[in-house]
């Protein structure tokens, strides 16, 4: 399994939670043509983002 991960941080939690939904959406059209297993998006109280997505391979 390969995985890739992105921590993010906003000076302002509104502008995390802006970005965290334009992040999943625009992922969620990749799952099928990039074979993710699964993607996660994660949203601090501090105006923190963090993604993961996870492969079968790194191919």
């Amino acid at each position: 399994m390969y995985a890739k991960v992105y921590n993010l941080k906003f000076v302002n939690p509104t502008d995390a939670k802006i970005a965290s939904s334009f992040f999943a959406e625009n992922l969620a059209k990749f799952i099928r043509s990039c074979n993710m297993q699964s993607i996660n998006v994660s949203l601090g109280p501090c105006g923190s983002l963090a993604i993961s997505t996870k492969f079968d391979s790194s191919m």
